[in-house]
């Protein structure tokens, strides 16, 4: 717990710097931190207490960099956020794509495994995205920044997609 602890104030230190520069590169040490951490919070299962939704009727859509900072003042937005990832999530050796996605009342991020395996939901939450979030690949697992507020990270290594919130 504490070495993770240790990564997690670092990485913050890092992410607090105002240029959109300096936090896209606090974002890539943190990744890279975070790939080899041992995890320690608590994992929760995708989408906890979120309600589903009929994907027939509310279809999940991959949204775009200009989606992700929707909500923002025009002063307050970067060139571009990061809204797709590619890794191998499932462990198989084939690379696999996370992307962020949206349906009328949810966000969520979407993992299109490679090879032709399907997909999965690696995230899932109530509300929309719009406020500057991004997703990051940290070796296997996915970083999702909310910035000013918080961070998770996405893992399939013990073979069941879990969430895990920083400093939880």
């Amino acid at each position: 717990m504490f070495k993770f602890a240790l990564v997690l104030a670092s990485a913050l230190s890092v992410l607090a710097a105002p240029a959109a520069a300096q936090v896209d590169g606090g974002l890539q040490k943190m990744a890279s931190q975070v790939a080899k951490a041992k995890l320690t919070s608590q994992p929760y299962p995708v989408g906890f207490n979120v309600p589903n939704v009929d994907q027939s009727k509310s279809p999940w859509v991959a949204i775009s960099s200009k989606q992700a900072a929707e909500g923002l003042p025009d002063s307050e937005r970067k060139r571009s956020y990061s809204v797709a990832a590619n890794l191998d999530w499932n462990g198989d050796g084939i690379l696999d794509q996370a992307y962020m996605a949206r349906n009328t009342s949810q966000q969520a991020v979407i993992v299109r495994l490679g090879g032709n395996k399907g997909q999965v939901v690696a995230f899932k939450a109530e509300g929309q995205w719009g406020s500057g979030e991004e997703i990051i690949a940290a070796g296997r697992r996915i970083i999702v920044n909310f910035p000013e507020t918080s961070m998770a990270i996405l893992t399939a290594e013990g073979g069941k997609p879990t969430v895990r919130y920083l400093g939880d």
